[in-house]
């Protein structure tokens, strides 16, 4: 239910308040809901997705982090108790740039610097929008060694 949900039905999906707990979901949920009536339609979206995802969290669900090997490009999927979040989570990922990373998932990237020459579809801002998520996990930076 959620990985559909999640991906098909809700547009005010804020993958840095859904995967940092419950108690910040409730937190925004509350700041939300004093401020009802002066919400923008975007605020109303988020607020009605935070509601599942609070309800999510209650049920014993969590998020894993936005992964290079397990995340889809666009959809949500479940591993466990666990909800892989695709790359178009992260805001400011749209679907060009998700498929790109997708279509070279399988590549065996020794850094991040790698990575980012591989994906010609992804900028710098995706880039750091990622290393936020844990996507690239310890994964460093370059691919140079240190003699020292």
């Amino acid at each position: 239910f959620y990985c559909a949900y999640f991906t098909i039905r809700c547009p005010g999906f804020d993958l840095k308040i859904a995967s940092s707990g419950v108690d910040t979901v409730r937190r925004k949920l509350q700041e939300l809901a004093r401020n009802m009536n002066d919400l923008k339609q975007a605020e109303k979206d988020l607020y009605t997705g935070l509601e599942v995802v609070y309800e999510f969290y209650l049920r014993g669900f969590s998020f894993a982090p936005v992964s290079l090997k397990k995340s889809d490009a666009t959809r949500f999927r479940m591993e466990g108790d666990r909800l892989i979040p695709p790359f178009t989570a992260i805001a400011g990922l749209g679907e060009a740039a998700a498929q790109d990373i997708y279509e070279k998932r399988y590549m065996d990237f020794i850094s991040v610097e790698d990575f980012a020459q591989a994906c010609s579809k992804v900028s710098k801002t995706h880039i750091e929008q990622l290393r936020q998520a844990g996507a690239f996990g310890d994964m460093p930076e370059t691919a140079q060694m240190s003699l020292f």
